[in-house]
C-alpha cells in the first residue's frame, strides 16, 4: 500500500506559521517619550525693558524602540477646557524661543514641528513644544503630541486606521494674576485613541 505523503509539509509548516513574527510594518507602535515639566519664559518684546511677553514650553526627549525606522509627523496643542473663549493653544516655531530655552536647559533643543521626518531604531530626539498663547484662566491644561505612534495597523486580516496621541495632563495651582509664579504638577500621561476606523477586513 502506497503511504500518503500529502500531510507531511503541513504538518512542519505548522509550528512556523503559529511562531513566524507579524510584519513589522503591520504592528501598532509608538515611540518612547520622557516630558520635563511645564515652564513659563518671560521674553523681552520690543525696545521698552519693561515689555515682556510670556511663552509657555515643554521638553520632550523621544526615543525609537520599534525594531525599525519610523517616520514623524510630530504636531501639538495645547487644551484648557476652563477658559471657553480661548479652549485650544497650537504650539508654535519662535526659533528664538527656542535658542533661549536651549541656554535655560543647557542642552540643545529641536523645535517639534522641525523635527527631522524620520527616526532610526535606537535614536533619540531633544525636543521642545512652545506655546505663545497658554490660558492664564484654566487651571487644567492638557498637552496632546500626535505623530509620534502608528496610524495604520493590522489586527489578524483586519486593517485599522486611528489618530493615537500622547495626552499628559498638568494642573497649575493660583489664580490667573499669578499664572507664571504658580506652581504646576503632573498630574499623569497616556496614550490617547481619538478615533479608529476599521478599512479593511
Amino acid at each position: 500500500m502506497k503511504r500518503n505523503r500529502h500531510w507531511t509539509l503541513p504538518v512542519l509548516l505548522l509550528p512556523a506559521l503559529f511562531l513566524a513574527p507579524q510584519d513589522p510594518a503591520a504592528r501598532r507602535w509608538n515611540l518612547e517619550v520622557e516630558n520635563g515639566m511645564l515652564k513659563p519664559i518671560a521674553v523681552r518684546e520690543g525696545a521698552s525693558r519693561d515689555t515682556y511677553r510670556t511663552f509657555w514650553y515643554l521638553t520632550l526627549k523621544v526615543t525609537n524602540r520599534t525594531g525599525k525606522s519610523q517616520r514623524l509627523s510630530p504636531m501639538a496643542e495645547a487644551l484648557t477646557p476652563q477658559d471657553h473663549k480661548h479652549p485650544r493653544s497650537l504650539a508654535g516655531l519662535y526659533p528664538e524661543i527656542v535658542e533661549k530655552i536651549s541656554v535655560r536647559e543647557k542642552r540643545k533643543l529641536t523645535n517639534l514641528l522641525v523635527a527631522p521626518k524620520e527616526i532610526a531604531d535606537g535614536e533619540s530626539l531633544d525636543l521642545v513644544l512652545v506655546f505663545p498663547r497658554l490660558s492664564r484662566i484654566s487651571n487644567t491644561i492638557e498637552i496632546r503630541v500626535s505623530g509620534l505612534a502608528s496610524r495604520l495597523y493590522k489586527v489578524g486580516r483586519s486593517s485599522w486606521i486611528e489618530d493615537r496621541v500622547l495626552s499628559i495632563l498638568f494642573r497649575r495651582r493660583g489664580d490667573e494674576f499669578h499664572s507664571t509664579m504658580a506652581p504646576i504638577v503632573e498630574l499623569g500621561r497616556a496614550w490617547k485613541t481619538l478615533s479608529r476606523t476599521k478599512i479593511r477586513g
